[in-house]
């Protein structure tokens, strides 16, 4: 009876029979009849947001609103630097009649700090294979500060798509396993996690999971891999040099963080601060450095591999030492600017060489890059995450995104 009475108070009442729907609602609708209808066609542009105010009799707030709605629906699509356009379809279903919740796990936090880092350009290609691109995600974190999220959704697909990493400021160099396990993901992709026992306690789980910039083939039989490529790239700077007539190429690796290794330092709010150990990813670029140094004919002494530690001044200031005739020549170093930094230091004690090293957007400076395209290898995890939800028996992939090396100098700029 009360349902009744209800009914019949509404179709009585006036206000409440013809109250409309909020504006960004009605906004909404109007772009979406002109996009069905065929007024706004595939592959058109959008006019710019301050014409699309005047024409909608909007505000800013409003059809910002409205267009965020239909990103989520696939109906349009932005693209940075360009504009908004029509979707040139709707994107459909990852796979027709399921709905999916996927998982890209960071090493770190999922913060607007490290928007436009490694993790996040990597994501970037991912969100792209599964047509996502353009639309904005939920940022939060749990009231216990375990974990920090960022959430993607198009409803009208099916699909869900949740970074997950550890807490803001956190060093643990993974999300917490629990946080996973609650989280209900139909397939995970992990980006540039090295921890092995944390690797191995995911695949108990039983998810479809790809493993991205993981060095080694530890897991290989377990789960599908993507990784990069160093031997084109490396090998690549070392011919660069040896043509230039350098023979004294020197390699310099890298660091990384140590979860399991606890220093004390007064300094930090919990009195101990993590140790370091050579990055996993140096192995591999100083296999490939090896390679190119015997094809060459050259017989590299063990003083000429080095290891980043704190102090890039350090190491300069004993390369500088090293007696004139035997000083290193170039070097080529774990990333791009480490290399710059030591190309500088060096000069400082009086030393000038050359020097390479690996990013993924070009470095403008004196050091030569060994790019890694990060969008375009985290589109190939994507899709190869897509593929084995489809397969689930299929032998398990392990791809190499190739570097390349570009010499270049700051006068010769690379485009971003």
């Amino acid at each position: 009876m009360y349902l009744v009475y209800v009914l019949l108070e509404r179709s009585m009442n006036p206000v409440l029979r013809t109250r409309p729907n909020p504006k960004h609602l009605q906004v909404r609708e109007q772009l979406r009849r002109r996009i069905e209808t065929g007024e706004l066609a595939p592959g058109m542009r959008l006019p710019p947001e301050t014409e699309l105010f005047k024409q909608l009799d909007a505000s800013n707030t409003t059809v910002v609103r409205a267009l965020n709605d239909l990103v989520r629906e696939g109906l349009i699509v932005r693209r940075r630097g360009s504009g908004t356009y029509v979707a040139e379809r709707e994107h459909p279903p990852l796979i027709p009649g399921r709905t999916l919740k996927l998982g890209v796990l960071w090493l770190h936090s999922v913060h607007t700090h490290h928007w436009d880092g490694f993790c996040h350009r990597l994501s970037l290609g991912a969100l792209r294979a599964w047509g996502l691109d353009g639309v904005e995600p939920e940022l939060d974190a749990d009231r216990a500060g375990t974990y920090t999220r960022g959430v993607w959704r198009q409803p009208a697909r099916g699909l869900t798509v949740e970074f997950l990493g550890n807490e803001w400021g956190g060093y643990k160099r993974a999300p917490a396993l629990e946080v996973v396990r609650k989280a209900g993901f139909d397939g995970v992709l992990t980006l540039g996690i090295i921890e092995e026992a944390w690797l191995e306690g995911l695949l108990a789980l039983k998810l479809p999971t790809v493993i991205v910039d993981f060095p080694t083939q530890r897991f290989a039989s377990q789960a599908d891999m993507v990784y990069a490529d160093a031997q084109s790239g490396y090998r690549a700077a070392v011919d660069h040099f040896a043509a230039r007539g350098l023979r004294r190429i020197h390699f310099v690796g890298a660091s990384v963080w140590d979860p399991h290794t606890r220093i004390p330092d007064a300094s930090q709010r919990d009195g101990y601060r993590f140790g370091k150990r050579t990055d996993p990813d140096s192995y591999l670029r100083l296999s490939a450095w090896r390679q190119a140094m015997d094809a060459h004919g050259f017989a590299p002494a063990e003083n000429w591999v080095h290891y980043k530690t704190n102090e890039d001044r350090e190491l300069a200031s004993r390369l500088a030492a090293v007696p004139e005739g035997e000083r290193p020549q170039a070097l080529v170093c774990h990333g791009a600017i480490h290399a710059e930094h030591l190309i500088q230091d060096c000069a400082a004690h009086g030393l000038e060489l050359d020097a390479a090293g690996a990013c993924d957007r070009p470095h403008l400076g004196r050091a030569l890059n060994i790019l890694l395209d990060a969008r375009e290898m985290g589109a190939v995890a994507g899709e190869l995450l897509l593929a084995r939800l489809k397969q689930p028996v299929r032998p398990h992939l392990n791809v190499g995104v190739r570097m390349t090396f570009q010499a270049q100098t700051e006068t010769k700029q690379v485009e971003t």
